[in-house]
């Protein structure tokens, strides 16, 4: 992971749609003012977002393959969340993939019960990713494009929150982009046949393999961090929970109501 002003400074200087640095030292950093509107409240999730927003966002992505490993500057050991060793994309894969079947591991007796409400019973980052493509060229990666991280400004977008950022396969963040973003099948279709840094069969293989994996990591995540927030949240964000695992994994829950039921009497059982 990298200092968040010294890939602010590479992104911008690829042309890419990223706030400008004015100043910045160790402890903070000051952009230049972005006015706008969070696309998540211009475009709430569960409707289509405007072509020309994704079009914004894709294209600042594939200019970030222009941006240099020697341009950006690593945050110190302290303050990375994790860290790892790979040089190639079947490395990264694996190295996320171990990181994600940690996080469900250590996560508190309570979130696995709640997870195991809703069908996830057991590590579900066990399998290998299984890329095509092993050795795909590694670029920086936003890690986080979401509509909550992009704001819009009679018709510029801005893309925020670049702390996350890695180096990592470009597959992975596309495949991220497509989770978080929640594009329609058609526009992703419009998006991948525009060209790509690898073969497009490839691509698409790899892409929905992420995709897999990024369904995941959300339930799991968005359930540990609902459990560790009971008390402060309002109830009825167990129902939304329940409702995205039904709608991005039907497979593994078929009554979502008697779900959060449960789920919320577990919760106030234990008084987490």
């Amino acid at each position: 992971m990298f200092r968040e002003s010294s890939v602010l400074r590479a992104a911008t200087a690829a042309g890419a749609a990223a706030p400008r640095v004015l100043y910045d030292c160790e402890d903070f950093q000051v952009h230049a003012f972005v006015p706008g509107t969070i696309v998540e409240e211009a475009v709430p999730s569960g409707t289509r977002p405007p072509d020309s927003i994704v079009a914004t966002v894709w294209a600042s992505q594939a200019l970030l393959d222009s941006v240099g490993r020697s341009e950006l500057l690593e945050l110190p050991s302290r303050r990375c969340f994790a860290r790892t060793q790979y040089d190639s994309s079947e490395g990264f894969a694996e190295s996320l993939r171990d990181w994600l079947s940690r996080v469900y591991v250590v996560a508190p007796a309570p979130a696995k019960l709640a997870m195991a409400e809703v069908g996830i019973s057991g590590d579900p980052f066990t399998s290998t990713i299984g890329l095509h493509d092993v050795n795909r060229p590694l670029r920086l990666c936003h890690g986080d494009l979401s509509r909550g991280n992009c704001m819009i400004h009679r018709g510029r977008v801005t893309i925020l929150d670049w702390e996350l950022s890695l180096w990592g396969d470009p597959a992975w963040d596309i495949a991220s982009f497509f989770h978080r973003f929640g594009l329609t099948r058609e526009q992703e279709e419009h998006i991948l046949s525009q060209g790509a840094p690898v073969p497009s069969d490839n691509l698409r293989v790899d892409v929905e393999a992420y995709r897999k994996l990024e369904v995941d990591r959300s339930l799991v995540i968005d359930c540990v961090r609902l459990v560790q927030a009971w008390g402060s949240y309002d109830p009825q964000r167990v129902g939304e929970y329940t409702d995205k695992v039904a709608k991005l994994r039907p497979d593994l829950l078929a009554d979502h109501q008697s779900a959060a039921y449960r789920i919320r009497r577990l919760l106030n059982t234990i008084r987490v």
